[in-house]
């Protein structure tokens, strides 16, 4: 058999707070065999499925994620940097604004960025510690195949990134070394088009002994709802497939709450019972954790209003039916509820739906879409 039909997918979800990797061999596609690399630097013998967008230098070199030190510099956000010609809207958190209105480059300038270097070169450092920690892992799982196996990398990007934003993503990408070894090669999928990918692998798997769940001319929405960003993007079923119908809508904003902040380590700070701190945790009551949501919930669920109402009027015989909610806010009950809530009030006949591993979505649907592909070429010869 040829190296084509042997081969590893990889999906490289390069996020704005968090990222993550997941890959699978070709010769077992079935998206259930798609691992998720949860085992980072720093943590231990504690899994997570995403490793923090942060890196910090030092004299020493430079850490990156969970292996960053409670006293490093961190510098995070430089993803955003990368596009910083995007048109700016209502909803960019206006923490970030300065004076020019009309620029993304005056949004994101109080984004710092290491010294002497550039987004593009941030990125690259990030991506190149994030590759090499990545082959150390297929190594130890491949430890007698993986030098003769080639690698099909599947990068996601934002839906409506520039096409230099693009550029430059990918090529910071190949310098840090994802194509480096002979026969690896390099695509780019959007990171909505990889969730909606798994999201509807995902529910005609449940639903594979009880009929499609999605009928032809049916719309969804897709809402991946990151740590910094929020994705929106609606597509139509046509003969069980894909077929983008609407343009995508992005709004970004800066939030990096989850639901399980009620108690937050602070380290070596005194105990200030008056301000919630004790036993060097900073305890949130219900009033504060709503506190912290609700802006953002409100802007989500205005972001799917606005999306909603766009995509029905433009066809008002195939309204939305279904919201996939995904990605590490995505994972929130608390939006779950209140988007739902929201689809009562509006009398809209339309399902809420939070896949298993939403947080992992993207990722997870990047190695799918690297697998399609594959699949698809096949059938062509």
């Amino acid at each position: 058999m040829s190296n084509e039909r042997h081969r590893l997918i990889v999906g490289v979800d390069f996020g704005t707070t968090y990222s993550g990797l997941a890959y699978i061999h070709t010769t077992e596609p079935d998206y259930k065999n798609i691992e998720v690399i949860d085992s980072w630097p720093g943590r231990g013998n504690t899994n997570h499925a995403k490793v923090p967008t942060e890196i910090s230098y030092s004299d020493k070199g430079a850490t990156w994620g969970y292996d960053i030190p409670p006293n490093g510099i961190r510098y995070g956000f430089f993803k955003l940097l990368l596009d910083v010609n995007a048109a700016e809207t209502q909803y960019d958190d206006p923490r970030l604004a300065t004076s020019n209105p009309q620029s993304m480059e005056s949004s994101y300038a109080n984004i710092p960025l290491p010294p002497g270097k550039t987004a593009a070169e941030t990125t690259t450092d990030y991506l190149k510690l994030l590759y090499t920690h990545l082959m150390k892992i297929l190594h130890q799982r491949f430890i007698r195949t993986l030098y003769n196996t080639p690698i099909q990398f599947v990068l996601t990007t934002p839906a409506i990134w520039s096409h230099e934003a693009q550029s430059s993503t990918c090529q910071a990408a190949k310098d840090a070394g994802f194509t480096s070894r002979a026969g690896d090669t390099l695509t780019m999928v959007s990171e909505p088009e990889a969730a909606a990918s798994y999201c509807l692998k995902e529910i005609y798997h449940e639903h594979s002994n009880s009929g499609s769940p999605l009928e032809p001319g049916e719309r969804i929405v897709i809402c991946d709802a990151g740590g910094g960003t929020v994705d929106l993007i609606t597509y139509t079923i046509k003969k069980s497939s894909l077929m983008r119908s609407f343009d995508t809508a992005k709004k970004e904003f800066g939030t990096t709450t989850r639901t399980d902040f009620w108690r937050i380590p602070v380290g070596y700070v005194r105990d200030d019972p008056k301000n919630g701190i004790e036993d060097a945790e900073l305890r949130l009551a219900v009033a504060d954790m709503k506190g912290l949501f609700d802006p953002i919930v409100k802007q989500v669920i205005s972001l799917l209003e606005q999306q909603v109402r766009d995509s029905n009027k433009l066809d008002s015989s195939n309204k939305v039916s279904t919201i996939f909610l995904v990605g590490g806010f995505g994972e929130s009950a608390y939006l779950y509820k209140e988007v739902q809530t929201w689809v009562r009030r509006q009398s809209y006949h339309i399902r809420v739906i939070n896949p298993n591993f939403s947080w992992s979505a993207v990722v997870r649907g990047a190695v799918f879409h690297g697998v399609q592909g594959i699949v698809h070429t096949r059938k062509l010869k």
